[in-house]
């Protein structure tokens, strides 16, 4: 991974908890889109829905994040390390035009990432839907 201490080990966490909810996942996953190779952090097959999950630790690439994953078609979990840059994120979105409320991708602390993955099986099971 090498993307840093924390991006790795965040990346590695999650990685972790789709193993022990038995939802398949793949780290540093290759995408190819358009004749290019895109590399997603953490991708998990939840049902037959394929989210990509980026762990961000600055504001600096969330563009190309965004573009990146609409590009390959998945739903898209941002998760950041501390309310101070989710806050900072929010409002670059804002400022790009761009909305986590709309159904297309989620901004998640780490500390809330088991939680969405319970309440996405949830919804996956017949007697839910």
């Amino acid at each position: 991974m090498n993307q840093g201490i924390l991006h790795d080990s965040y990346a590695s966490d999650i990685h972790r908890m789709c193993a022990e909810l038995a939802i398949l996942s793949r780290t540093e996953y290759g995408v190819r889109v358009n004749g290019r190779c895109l590399s997603i952090d953490v991708a998990a097959w939840i049902a037959n829905r394929f989210v990509a999950i980026e762990i961000e630790t600055t504001v600096h690439h969330i563009d190309k994040t965004i573009a990146k994953v609409c590009m390959a078609g998945a739903e898209l979990w941002i998760v950041v390390p501390t309310r101070k840059l989710r806050g900072q994120m929010r409002n670059k979105l804002r400022r790009l035009d761009l909305y986590t409320d709309n159904g297309r991708f989620k901004l998640l602390l780490q500390s809330q990432v088991e939680q969405e993955f319970a309440n996405s099986l949830s919804q996956s099971t017949p007697a839910n839907r």
